[in-house]
């Protein structure tokens, strides 16, 4: 499976993988000027903004044949789902809610489709949720109220009501991937969040105490880590 292994994985979801750095990077390990690019957005629940920030600059900048496959609310047939997987040469999955989407992915067969796609040759890519769904697991935020599927689907009024404490009460989890990358991945590693715990050292005390056996990656806000079969490299964008 190493043989093939192609995975760009950064720090920060957001606009970050748009950036030229990172962009670059990724046309560079398909190994083809001008590569097909699929974005799955289902951990930022297929929102419209999530995609313009996210891939938009490979279609306006780059030239590229983008297309997206929305899986958060919809359910595509099998056979759509396996069409567009396999013509891609890059898989982009946005940032958000990892839990969310790796269980969505579970329930529609995508991560068996992702392995397949990956083994091939494709480069899987992206930011914070799409950064930690290529490893074995991840230090994640997808307990944070403002970040689930039901947060997704309120009215501006009900998440205008959310409170400040309830913003603030939840905890960090570790959650599973896709175990395409071994290890535990901490994305935006030197930032502190809404609930007050710098990463970093909620990071070190989930290793320490509750998962000691597991080996740590940690990737800052502006960096990217680049693994090519074997083999990897660190990029600051």
């Amino acid at each position: 499976m190493t043989k093939f292994r192609r995975i760009v994985a950064m720090g920060a979801g957001s606009n970050h993988i748009n950036l030229p750095t990172a962009r670059q990077q990724i046309i560079k390990l398909s190994g083809k000027p001008k590569p097909t690019l699929l974005y799955l957005g289902t951990a930022t629940f297929d929102s419209d903004g999530g995609f313009d920030r996210q891939v938009r600059a490979f279609a306006e900048e780059d030239g590229l044949a983008v297309s997206r496959l929305d899986l958060a609310f919809a359910t595509p047939g099998a056979k759509e789902i396996q069409r567009a997987i396999e013509a891609a040469d890059v898989v982009v999955v946005s940032g958000g809610n990892t839990l969310f989407a790796v269980r969505r992915w579970r329930t529609l067969g995508v991560d068996a489709l992702l392995k397949k796609a990956m083994e091939r040759g494709a480069v899987m890519a992206g930011g914070s949720a799409g950064s930690i769904c290529w490893f074995d697991g991840g230090h994640s935020d997808s307990r944070d109220p403002t970040t689930t599927a039901g947060h997704a689907r309120s009215s501006a009024a009900s998440k205008a009501k959310l409170s400040a404490k309830a913003k603030k009460s939840w905890k960090y989890i570790r959650v599973s991937g896709l175990g395409f990358v071994k290890g535990l991945n901490c994305p935006h590693h030197e930032t502190t969040q809404s609930n007050g715990l710098p990463r970093a050292s909620d990071f070190d005390e989930m290793l320490r105490k509750r998962r000691p056996r597991e080996v740590g990656v940690c990737i800052e806000n502006r960096a990217l880590l680049v693994v090519d079969g074997e083999r990897f490299k660190v990029k600051n964008m």
